[in-house]
């Protein structure tokens, strides 16, 4: 119960985001298949009445994927996702320069 309550407060922060990121592991599946859940979380909770940008990044990518590439394809195409496949182990993207890339497309609308 305390995991469905510790959901129940995030989703209250949902309401006036105006940008979002959000992190699979492109090696376990399962946190892919968990997107879904939390994009019907977002579009079910946020009460602004217009797009806000979003960055999907899949992490790992120095090693193996188990996720399906066509698969990330349909879902960034889906939802108009921004995505970027990086390795926070090899520093490969600054996470400020994600920062600014969010808040510059948050300028932008």
């Amino acid at each position: 119960m305390l995991i469905y309550g510790i959901l129940l407060d995030i989703q209250n922060y949902f309401r006036e985001i105006t940008g979002y990121i959000l992190f699979f592991d492109l090696n376990n599946i399962e946190t892919f298949y968990s997107l879904k859940r939390w994009m019907k979380n977002i579009q079910n909770k946020n009460i602004c009445n217009h797009e806000h940008p979003m960055i999907l990044i899949g992490n790992k990518n120095d090693l193996h994927h188990n996720v399906n590439q066509y698969d990330i394809i349909e879902f960034i195409e889906k939802y108009n996702l921004i995505y970027i496949e990086t390795s926070l182990n090899n520093n490969k993207i600054n996470t400020n320069d994600i920062i600014e890339l969010l808040l510059d497309k948050i300028y932008k609308q």
